[in-house]
C-alpha cells in the first residue's frame, strides 16, 4: 500500500510540475505575444509616418508646381490685357464718354 502511495505521490508531483510549466509557459508566450505585438504597432506606426510624409511631400510639390502654373497664366492674362488697353485705351475712353454722356431715347 505504501508503495502505491508513494507511487500516487509521484504521479501528483510529476502532474503539478506538467501544469507549472504550462502555466510558465504560457506566461512565456503571452509576453512574448506582447512584446510582438507591441514592435509590430511601432514599426507599422513608423511605416505610416513614413507613407504619410512622403504623400505630404508630394501634395506639397504638386500645389506649389499648380501656384507656380496659375501665376504663369495670371501674368500672362493681365500682359494680355495691357497690350489691349495700351492698344485700345482711346476706343475705349470715347465708349465710355459717350455711354455715359448719352442721352436716354424717349419712346
Amino acid at each position: 500500500m505504501s508503495d502505491l502511495l508513494q507511487s500516487l505521490s509521484r504521479i501528483e508531483k510529476a502532474a503539478q510540475n506538467i501544469s507549472d510549466h504550462a502555466e510558465e509557459e504560457k506566461a512565456r508566450i503571452g509576453r512574448d505575444y506582447k512584446e510582438k505585438t507591441i514592435a509590430f504597432d511601432k514599426e507599422l506606426e513608423h511605416e505610416t509616418d513614413r507613407k504619410l510624409n512622403s504623400l505630404q511631400e508630394t501634395f506639397d510639390q504638386e500645389v506649389a508646381e499648380e501656384q507656380v502654373k496659375l501665376q504663369r497664366e495670371q501674368d500672362g492674362e493681365l500682359m494680355r490685357l495691357r497690350n489691349f488697353y495700351k492698344e485700345h485705351h482711346e476706343e475705349i475712353a470715347a465708349r465710355l464718354f459717350d455711354a455715359v454722356t448719352a442721352v436716354p431715347d424717349e419712346q
